[in-house]
């Protein structure tokens, strides 16, 4: 694991506030307000701009195998598919939880951290 010893401020393509980020097989992505996200595939020094439309604020960015992220938030927003690609799968849960965290089980499925408490759905 890399850690850095110094950190520079980069402008990114979006305006508005990034609230979470990882590192998904070499492309950087950082979700925000009312889910937009913004992706680096040349280590942070260029970024592009996406939205999913109807998502709301993305809260946790975590990585999949094979190069899939997954994006959660507020509003019961899951968002799924290649890091590198411009679009990314979108479902609501049905009671709308706001969902902070999540990370990945074994036998396909998800354990998420969410505003009334820790729940396991399918991915």
């Amino acid at each position: 694991m890399l850690f850095r010893s110094s950190w520079s401020a980069v402008k990114t393509a979006y305006a508005g506030s990034l609230w979470s980020g990882a590192d998904v097989g070499g492309t950087l992505l950082a979700g925000g307000m009312r889910g937009h996200w913004v992706r680096s595939t040349d280590d942070g020094r260029s970024w592009t701009l996406h939205r999913a439309a109807d998502a709301g604020s993305i809260t946790a960015v975590v990585p999949l195998a094979g190069g899939q992220a997954l994006m959660v938030g507020v509003d019961g927003t899951v968002l799924r598919g290649p890091a590198g690609g411009d679009t990314l799968d979108f479902r609501r849960l049905d009671d709308r939880a706001t969902l902070t965290g999540a990370v990945p089980l074994p036998g396909g499925r998800l354990a998420l951290a969410t505003s009334a408490g820790p729940r396991v759905i399918p991915l």
